[in-house]
């Protein structure tokens, strides 16, 4: 379990033994007799901000022998009576009207003060000392959680921009490689075409060499049988002229 949710746990089970848990009502409640330390418990009347202070009214006053700087600890007026913050007195108007504002901070700001909140009076200033030191904790918990989640939220876009420049490296390098492979294709395909052009001229030139050749023995043996015919001639030639 996270530690805000700890020291909250803790906040809420020392606040519950602030306050006995009694019947909420618009009325102040407190017992009639001297011996008790039964807090009150009230209703918020009304709020007002001015000066970026949040004012609150309760009815509550000098019939409840309600005094200056009472505090009081504000829960929200629903099934989960969440703890919203702390009001101190500033003001008992009278009998049965006082006026107080807000100490501290919200524990959430996004669960504002409202109407008809219940609130309930710390009678031990020690335990509100304590609670408040636990709050105190619980917020700088929460701060130092927000501070590790924003380090996480640093190192995650780290890595992640990393892992973007790695990937286009690695396309660029890929594309590269591509280009390079088919440059040295196309350097193969012209080696091919030229040794197979190469190779068509030296049959070319073979061809027309064993047709020179052919053609010269053929010259070479026709003028062979043409000598020897004429030989034959002379021969008969100048027998008969014997």
């Amino acid at each position: 379990m996270p530690r805000v949710l700890l020291h909250l746990l803790c906040l809420s089970l020392i606040l519950c033994a602030i306050a006995a848990c009694t019947p909420r009502s618009g009325s102040s409640k407190r017992s009639k007799s001297s011996a008790t330390n039964t807090p009150i418990i009230c209703n918020i009347s009304s709020i007002t901000v001015h000066n970026g202070q949040t004012l609150v009214e309760l009815p509550v006053g000098s019939r409840d022998k309600l005094r200056s700087g009472t505090f009081f600890r504000i829960y929200s007026n629903d099934e989960k009576a969440l703890i919203k913050g702390t009001v101190k007195i500033d003001e008992v108007v009278g009998p049965n009207r006082s006026l107080a504002r807000l100490v501290g901070e919200l524990l959430d700001r996004n669960q504002p003060l409202a109407v008809n909140d219940s609130a309930k009076e710390i009678r031990d200033l020690g335990l509100l000392v304590r609670a408040a030191d636990v709050e105190k904790d619980a917020r700088a918990d929460i701060k130092d959680q927000q501070k590790e989640q924003k380090k996480e939220q640093d190192r995650f876009d780290s890595l992640r921009d990393h892992y973007q420049r790695e990937l286009k490296r690695l396309q660029e390098s890929h594309e590269k490689d591509i280009v390079l492979l088919s440059q040295k294709q196309e350097r193969e395909i012209k080696r091919l075409k030229s040794d197979q052009e190469m190779a068509l001229q030296r049959k070319d030139l073979e061809r027309r060499a064993d047709l020179a050749a052919m053609q010269a023995s053929l010259k070479k043996e026709s003028h062979q049988v043409l000598r020897s015919e004429q030989l034959k001639t002379e021969e008969k030639y100048r027998k008969s002229v014997k």
